[in-house]
């Protein structure tokens, strides 16, 4: 733990979507107050009293350009600078910038209650806020599309009010976020400027049921290279900063073929210190899960996993059939802000990209056993295909062992992936989980709880479904619990005045059709199931066709030439 300079103008915004009450901020450094650690876990919403497990989490991204130049942007706790600011990448910044500076928070059940009738309702205050298009002209020249949003009218353009096109989030609660290294010099790092623009969600699942889910924050992240350079050797890091309840007794380690690295405390039990509480005798673990890696470099071969320079055995589609699908995983785990030695804190930006390719600042990590060049510390004895140390046969590495080098204590730990490419334009996007276990039984046996948990959040993800609804839930558009044997089909769609509705669940329906403003311009009412209308009368444009039932409700845009 340490304290960075206060940011008092940067906008912040609580998740509390289930046992995580988190702290996220505009500019992509989370999980603290810029003076105090505010992830709590388990926690309810508003409750900043219990224990909890990170003090601070960033994003590390670095590459080589064309020339040979090496440009960074990372961030830790501040002291120095900062490389991020709010907001996407822009040609021109100036003080309409003010808008960026926040986080939109947006919950399912708020959402589902407005598109039961869009119509007919204000939509919420943040689904007017979306920040779905960017200033996409000069001089500002941002991307066209920032925040993800369904298109009902097909226009390309974000309209809640006239199009009733809504945001698309993720899980129970999202709160979306962005950023970029463009607007102001990387003073944190010192690194060139990469020229990026980061575009994340956390979300997660109100799911008391399934434990693990419910103990999970999930982040997507899309990361896009607005600048001219074509990078190579990039890496990506996420940093932590674990500080499970007393931040003076903690240990960390990995499992690569998991693709997770995680901290839990030292002991059996976690003391309350310097106003600091402690998780007791209930101790804890908290892991950082790669879900979704960064794709591969296209190479026109469905590659084959390994333990070689370059080879993966813990990544995503290799040997499936497909070819150029391959995600790469969990490449390096170094500990990052040891007192002394190769895993010291960074502080120009070579050091922080040594950190990323698993070199350490001052040299290479070599692994105990053999003192040989490794990808991971301390992956206890989980490496069972020694995929760190490239196929040499070692002894087990813990952090807590002696003679490991690891003496319990503040642990800040860098996991990445790499290396990949991104030219001009090009997108990368990955998925991480927080996944957090408790156990009265001693500290081990809460890091394989969280470890299992951590399993069963992979097999969800990968599945697109929980016990507790999609991970991308969809809304039907004006419809109460609609089915396929109750549709209103809308014929013909473009028309130049004669509409046809026919109904296929025998029942009287009425229809109320309204302008792209949301006024009503037509009511009609149909005792049998089809009703034919004359909407010659009204100017041309698109309309929004409402029709409903005693239990059922359906609205469809429609085209009128």
């Amino acid at each position: 733990m340490a304290l960075g300079h206060v940011q008092a103008q940067d906008a912040t915004e609580y998740f509390d979507g289930n046992a995580y009450n988190v702290l996220l901020s505009a500019k992509g450094n989370h999980f603290w107050d810029y003076n105090q650690m505010r992830m709590y876990v388990p926690s309810a919403p508003g409750d900043t009293t219990g224990p909890g497990t990170i003090f601070t989490s960033t994003l590390w991204i670095g590459g080589i350009d064309q020339a040979g130049q090496l440009h960074l942007a990372a961030e830790r706790f501040l002291q120095t600078g900062r490389d991020f600011d709010a907001g996407p990448f822009a040609e021109v910044y100036d003080s309409t910038d003010a808008q960026y500076n926040r986080l939109w928070k947006i919950n399912k059940s708020e959402l589902s209650q407005w598109l039961v009738d869009p119509a007919a309702q204000i939509p919420p205050q943040v689904v007017q806020d979306w920040p779905g298009n960017g200033r996409n002209f000069s001089p500002y020249n941002e991307s066209a599309y920032l925040a993800p949003f369904v298109d009902t009218d097909n226009d390309g353009q974000y309209n809640p009010t006239n199009g009733f096109d809504y945001p698309k989030m993720r899980g129970d609660q999202s709160v979306y976020f962005m950023f970029n290294d463009n607007k102001s010099l990387n003073t944190e790092s010192g690194g060139a400027q990469m020229g990026i623009e980061v575009r994340g969600m956390a979300y997660g699942f109100n799911c008391p049921e399934d434990s693990a889910l419910n103990q999970t924050l999930f982040m997507h992240y899309e990361i896009t290279n607005r600048s001219g350079n074509d990078y190579d050797e990039v890496y990506l890091g996420l940093w932590n900063d674990f500080d499970i309840g007393n931040s003076q007794d903690d240990f960390i380690g990995c499992d690569p073929l998991r693709n997770l690295f995680f901290g839990y405390n030292a002991d059996d039990f976690d003391e309350d210190q310097n106003g600091i509480t402690g998780y007791g005798d209930n101790v804890a673990a908290q892991g950082v899960k790669i879900l979704s890696g960064i794709f591969m470099d296209n190479d026109g071969a469905d590659n084959q996993p390994g333990v070689e320079q370059g080879e993966y055995v813990n990544g995503f589609g290799f040997d499936d059939g497909i070819v150029d699908n391959e995600k790469i995983g969990l490449s390096y785990f170094v500990q990052s802000g040891a007192i002394v030695g190769p895993t010291t804190e960074p502080a120009i930006a070579v050091d922080y990209y040594n950190q990323m390719i698993g070199n350490g600042v001052f040299g290479p990590i070599t692994h105990p056993s053999n003192g040989q060049p490794t990808r991971f510390m301390f992956p206890g004895n989980s490496d069972t295909l020694f995929f760190g140390t490239y196929g040499d046969t070692v002894a087990p590495w813990s952090m807590g062992d002696s003679g490991s080098g690891g003496l319990a204590g503040d642990q800040r730990a860098l996991g990445s992936m790499g290396p990949f490419s991104m030219p001009p334009n090009k997108t990368i996007s990955f998925d991480i989980a927080y996944v957090f276990a408790q156990s009265e039984a001693g500290s081990m046996v809460a890091v394989q709880k969280m470890k299992n948990y951590a399993d069963n959040i992979q097999e969800l993800f990968d599945s697109g479904m929980t016990p507790c609804g999609a991970f991308e839930p969809e809304f039907a558009l004006g419809v109460e619990n609609i089915t396929a044997e109750n549709v209103w089909k809308l014929y013909p769609n473009p028309t130049t005045g004669l509409v046809t509705i026919t109904s296929s669940n025998n029942a009287a329906f009425k229809t109320q059709i309204f302008n792209a403003q949301g006024e009503l311009v037509a009511n009609f009412a149909s005792s049998n199931t089809t009703q034919k209308v004359d909407l010659s009368n009204l100017s041309r444009g698109v309309y929004f066709v409402k029709t409903a039932s005693e239990r059922f409700s359906q609205t469809q845009k429609l085209i009128l030439q």
